[in-house]
């Protein structure tokens, strides 16, 4: 079934288990994500976001768990976060059967983020240095 919503954007519905959740072209995620459409296609060819089902051209379907995920991808590319970083942010958020091997990879994550929180605090300090007054932290001279 495929209708239209208010917004315009094009729902097209599946049932799953006695119930109707509507489901979405990529164009329409990339919107509701605030993204533009290639940025939601290359997350798509990296396999950070994949399809939920497909019609029967073989356009990918997505869900609003696709659209959750595709925001969250934004917001970690924004942080600076490499794909694969992302890949990894991912699988743990996935991982709640491996629960302490999940627990093991974060906080292995966090030790290296700290590292490099405190590698680019000793780089923003050099930068800081040259950036103040030569005069400053000198007596002057009478």
């Amino acid at each position: 079934m495929v209708r239209r919503d208010l917004s315009g954007s094009t729902l097209i519905h599946k049932i799953e288990n006695s119930f109707i959740s509507p489901m979405y072209m990529i164009s329409d995620v990339a919107k509701a994500a605030g993204v533009g459409i290639d940025t939601a296609r290359r997350y798509v060819q990296q396999g950070l976001v994949c399809p939920t089902s497909r019609t029967v051209r073989g356009h990918g379907l997505y869900s609003a768990a696709d659209i959750e995920r595709l925001r969250l991808i934004c917001e970690a590319k924004a942080c600076g976060l490499t794909v694969e970083d992302i890949a990894e942010l991912l699988k743990l958020t996935e991982d709640s059967g491996r629960r302490e091997q999940a627990r093991a990879r974060a906080r292995r994550r966090i030790a290296a983020l700290d590292r490099k929180i405190r590698e680019l605090m000793a780089i923003r300090e050099t930068f800081a240095a040259l950036e103040r007054p030569v005069t400053e932290g000198k007596q002057s001279k009478p």
